[in-house]
C-alpha cells in the first residue's frame, strides 16, 4: 500500500510541500516497524493493529471534514479507500496477534506509546 499510496498523492501535493519533517517522520515509521520485529511476531502485529488503528481514526477525522464539500469528493473517495485499505491490515494483524488483550503490560504500553506518538506527531505537523 505504501508505493500505491505515494503514487496516489504524489499529484495532489507538490514536493516543494511536503512536510520538512519527512525524514523525521520516515525514522519514526522505520523505528516503528523494526524495535517490535526485535521481539517477535506477536509485538510486529500487535504494533501494526495499533498503528492502523490510529490510522483508521485520523481518516475519519479527514473524512468527516471533507464530508460537505463536494468539490472534495473525489479526494474523499480516495480517503474512504484507503481508510478500507487499512482497517483491512488492522483486522489482519488483530487476528495474527491473537489476543492483544491477554498480552503482556509491556507489549500494552509499547502499543499505547505508538497511538500517543502517532496523535502527537498529527498535532505537531499540524502547528509547523
Amino acid at each position: 500500500m505504501h508505493n500505491e499510496f505515494n503514487e496516489t498523492f504524489a499529484g495532489w501535493l507538490p514536493k516543494s510541500e511536503y512536510s520538512r519533517l519527512l525524514p523525521l517522520w520516515k525514522l519514526a515509521g522505520f523505528l516503528t516497524g523494526a524495535l517490535p520485529a526485535l521481539f517477535g511476531s506477536k509485538a510486529v502485529y500487535a504494533t501494526i493493529e495499533a498503528v492502523e488503528t490510529f490510522v483508521n481514526h485520523h481518516y475519519a477525522e479527514q473524512i468527516l471534514a471533507m464530508a460537505r464539500q463536494i468539490e472534495l469528493r473525489n479526494l474523499r473517495q480516495t480517503l474512504l479507500d484507503c481508510q478500507a485499505d487499512e482497517v483491512a491490515h488492522r483486522d489482519e494483524a488483530a487476528a495474527a496477534c491473537n489476543s492483544f488483550s491477554q498480552s503482556g503490560w509491556v507489549l500494552r504500553a509499547w502499543c499505547a506509546m505508538v497511538g500517543v506518538g502517532s496523535k502527537a506527531a498529527v498535532s505537531l505537523i499540524r502547528h509547523i
